[in-house]
């Protein structure tokens, strides 16, 4: 019995542990990014959005529900050369610009735009800097607070 309910403690230590670590943000500093507005930032940011842990999972007597991480990109200027493949996770600017210099990439592009929070960003050229699609008819939650949107070579 006392072997058992050590077990027990076990797993519930390890299940806050997961829980906590998973909603702890992440920094795009962290992984490289410099955003001084010269550096191509586009690897470094790709790293930061791999490590972001977006689970989905049914809830009882709803559809899903979704644990999101942050993203953070303190203050700065990330210039990119490539779209930003996204998914589940909030994503954070703290008066950060994130710059496309190539006219014919989106800045963040996803195929199933299902839980997702975008803001405080300010978003300069690109192409349609926002691509967000989601295959579903009737699902998807995504939030885009308190953006600018500057230059695009199509549509933000």
């Amino acid at each position: 019995m006392a072997k058992h309910k050590a077990c027990v403690l076990c797993l519930l230590s390890l299940l806050i542990c997961a829980w906590a670590s998973a909603q702890q943000p992440l920094s795009v500093k962290d992984f490289g990014a410099k955003g001084d507005g010269q550096t191509d930032d586009t690897a470094a940011i790709r790293a930061a959005i791999a490590a972001v842990k977006g689970v989905s999972e049914p809830h009882p007597g709803t559809a899903y529900y979704a644990e999101m991480q942050e993203l953070v990109f303190p203050q700065g200027k990330y210039k990119i050369t490539d779209s930003l493949k996204i998914g589940i996770g909030r994503f954070r600017g703290d008066g950060a610009i994130l710059q496309q210099t190539n006219p014919d990439k989106d800045i963040f592009e996803t195929d199933y735009a299902w839980r997702l929070v975008i803001e405080g960003f300010t978003f300069l050229g690109g192409r349609d800097q926002l691509s967000l699609r989601n295959p579903n008819l009737d699902t998807g939650q995504i939030e885009i607070d308190r953006c600018r949107f500057y230059g695009a070579s199509r549509m933000a």
